[in-house]
């Protein structure tokens, strides 16, 4: 059985995505900025989750979810990542998952795809 969903207008929900993110009336923390905007990605794309993994060093990565600023922190092992390094555009696929490390799809509530986007920032990157 399909769910009903009505198709999505890319082009409006683009265009209200840049409205958000385009203001800035005093200065944000860049975590304030991310998780912001993933929030925003969340709703827009009607995702049902969103989270960045941010690479401390090369043995450790932090997943960082939209309001979990000050809370309990998540540790991951960044290798699960390495399939997306090379690329630093964003990458889609779909289930099955050939390819991705089982660990990183076992972050998620038993996805049907994925989208990842790389994040380069002075601190780091990593991927939302």
């Amino acid at each position: 059985m399909q769910r009903n969903i009505p198709d999505i207008i890319w082009s409006k929900r683009a265009l209200s995505f840049i409205t958000r993110m385009g203001t800035a009336d005093h200065f944000e923390q860049w975590a304030t900025i991310i998780q912001a905007g993933m929030v925003h990605l969340r709703e827009l794309s009607d995702a049902q989750e969103v989270f960045l993994i941010k690479k401390e060093d090369h043995i450790t990565a932090r997943i960082i979810t939209p309001g979990s600023a000050g809370s309990k922190k998540t540790y991951i092992d960044p290798a699960i990542t390495e399939i997306f390094q090379h690329d630093k555009l964003p990458q889609y696929f779909n289930a099955p998952f050939e390819g991705i490390d089982p660990a990183l799809i076992a972050l998620f509530n038993s996805p049907a795809s994925l989208a990842v986007f790389p994040v380069d920032q002075m601190d780091g990157g990593g991927y939302v």
